[in-house]
């Protein structure tokens, strides 16, 4: 997974971190936001009424998390490393929160910010991410994939499906500059 992680980001190399802040801005944020389950901005949206803690830990790249930033109170991502000129170099500043270290992150969080885990809740769709389901009282596997589905099914989980809103977005991508 790291290694995928590291392929993907390496495409990055020489963006400019304004110009990709912008593409955000303008652009990928609004698609992402239409294109989010409403299931799961629901679920995020009933939490936080309750008065709950949101936290997203993902290895997606920090500058494209902006737009769900509103949604939780803490957004943990990747860090692109940045060079001297504002451009990406195509590496991780620091690892990714991937497998264990995603569990290991919420038991410290939980331990500095005082949060029982045992009446935490944690949704995941990957087998990758069994370490942290298995670190909360209330895990549920979320449109999972078929290892987690089956392990899901045999300890009695909740098993959700959350799809992608229908539609074609409002958006549309700017073309590429030819050259």
């Amino acid at each position: 997974l790291i290694e995928d992680l590291r392929t993907f980001f390496r495409r990055y190399e020489g963006a400019s971190v304004d110009g990709i802040e912008r593409l955000v801005d303008r652009h990928v944020g609004e698609f992402m936001l239409q294109k989010a389950s409403a299931a799961g901005v629901r679920r995020i949206r009933e939490h936080r009424a309750a008065g709950h803690r949101t936290l997203l830990l993902t290895a997606a790249a920090r500058p494209f998390l902006r737009p769900l930033e509103p949604l939780f109170d803490i957004v943990i991502g990747a860090d692109l490393q940045v060079d001297r000129e504002g451009r990406y170099t195509g590496f991780m500043s620091t690892p990714p929160l991937v497998g264990e270290a995603r569990a290991a992150w919420l038991r410290r969080y939980a331990s500095t910010e005082g949060a029982d885990l045992r009446h935490s809740y944690s949704y995941a769709d990957s087998y990758s991410d069994l370490p942290l389901l298995r670190a909360v009282g209330n895990p549920v596997a979320v449109s999972p994939d078929s290892h987690l589905y089956r392990y899901a099914r045999r300890r009695r989980w909740p098993i959700e499906e959350w799809g992608m809103s229908k539609g074609t977005p409002r958006v549309r991508f700017p073309r590429p500059a030819r050259r």
